[in-house]
């Protein structure tokens, strides 16, 4: 099969079910590696371009969670865990771009909302519906406070 219909077959694929797009990546990835040659650099293209366009495969997934010095497959981690570790590393390095796009890759494949929103330096949607309910709270009591009659010596 010429490598073109490869990552015809694999963009074909992708569209069809987004939700695995990181196993179809390391798959092409691994036929473009076995072929070599002229197949490995048309197929390794397509692989950048996927890149580009921030897929990842499973394989980057793990070495995100090795960068912060977790393990993937542990149950018991969190997303306070996960966000802790990232701001704890940003403190200590120089590499904040690598870092982001490390745990934006965390929160795509967690599906957490929050966590990406770590990784952009924005707050979650979550954060921001807490804030607006902290500020109507403020609102609310000031304006209670302002409405309440004053009471004589005071």
């Amino acid at each position: 099969m010429d490598a073109s219909l490869i990552v015809e077959a694999y963009n074909r694929q992708v569209s069809v079910d987004p939700s695995r797009s990181s196993l179809y990546l390391q798959s092409l990835k691994a036929i473009g590696t076995l072929r070599g040659g002229q197949d490995w650099e048309i197929i390794d293209h397509a692989a950048q371009v996927a890149y580009a366009e921030g897929k990842y495969t499973d394989d980057d997934v793990k070495e995100a969670y090795k960068y912060f010095g977790l393990w993937y497959d542990d149950p018991n981690i969190t997303e306070d865990t996960i966000v802790g570790k990232f701001y704890a590393y940003l403190s200590s390095s120089s590499h904040e771009t690598e870092a982001r796009q490390q745990l934006w890759r965390i929160g795509d494949s967690r599906g957490s909302e929050r966590i990406k929103a770590a990784s952009e330096d924005r707050k979650s949607h979550q954060q921001l519906s807490g804030t607006f309910s902290i500020l109507i709270i403020a609102m609310n009591r000031r304006v209670h406070c302002r409405a309440s009659p004053s009471l004589p010596g005071s």
